[in-house]
């Protein structure tokens, strides 16, 4: 989706892309949005300064509703609006091209991006068992969290301003990128992540009770419950399939 209320700048760039992919176009940032949560795009490429919704608020609107903000933006915008470019990369858009461009340069953006998605190279979900796309460029913001996280997963006590603040980020921002990356807030983020470092705990031989408060749990009965939630078995349960798995192993015979 190209979303440019500069007519002329708008065609050229759709005659380009047209050559390589299908085209939808909107003058506004108001009709894209209703455009884009119709058609699911998989990319949009989208100036700043438009009426009725800016670029940043089109990217905000995106970000916020489950049925776009899956999808890839790349802002328009010139020399001197580098406030703006920073504001709405923070808001989620992944990459920024800078008025006047290259257009042959904006296609090899596009089809990185869209070469991508389509190699739909499936990642788990922060460590999680559950499998879930994480494009690239959401990558370093993960493992952000994964360095974070590993130095203070311990802590009971930390929390989503910690992590925000960890992060240099505002927890209204942590809270979109989380969303947007994983499928889920902060504070599950913290979980998810405690729980499988639990799990390789329990796999080294360690106690529920013990492995309860390495991870940064308060009570033995809270740890229990969450694991559970994540991954559908109490802890115990998880151990006692482990043994029971090795029980059934078949003998090794000397050779």
């Amino acid at each position: 989706m190209i979303v440019e209320d500069n007519r002329l700048l708008r065609q050229l760039i759709t005659e380009v892309l047209s050559e390589h992919y299908n085209i939808i176009e909107a003058d506004n940032g108001k009709s894209a949005l209703n455009m884009a949560i119709e058609h699911q795009p998989n990319l949009i490429i989208t100036d700043i300064y438009m009426p009725y919704l800016n670029g940043l608020q089109l990217v905000e609107a995106l970000v916020g509703n489950t049925q776009t903000r899956h999808i890839p933006v790349i802002l328009i915008s010139t020399e001197d609006q580098k406030v703006k470019i920073n504001e709405g990369m923070d808001l989620g858009a992944i990459d920024y091209i800078i008025k006047p461009f290259d257009i042959d340069f904006l296609l090899r953006k596009v089809q990185n991006i869209i070469n991508v998605i389509s190699s739909q190279q499936a990642i788990p979900a922060h460590n999680s068992t559950t499998y879930r796309y994480i494009a690239p460029f959401h990558l370093a913001f993960s493992k952000k969290i994964d360095k974070l996280l590993k130095e203070y997963y311990r802590d009971p006590n930390f929390s989503v301003t910690d992590m925000a603040k960890g992060l240099a980020t505002s927890e209204r921002q942590l809270q979109r990128k989380c969303n947007d990356v994983f499928g889920y807030g902060p504070a599950k983020a913290i979980k998810v992540y405690r729980l499988n470092i639990a799990k390789d705990y329990l796999r080294s031989g360690l106690s529920v009770t013990i492995t309860a408060e390495l991870v940064g749990f308060y009570t033995q009965s809270y740890f229990s419950k969450c694991f559970k939630e994540i991954f559908g078995v109490t802890p115990r349960k998880f151990v006692n399939e482990l043994s029971n798995h090795t029980t059934e192993l078949p003998e090794q015979k000397t050779v």
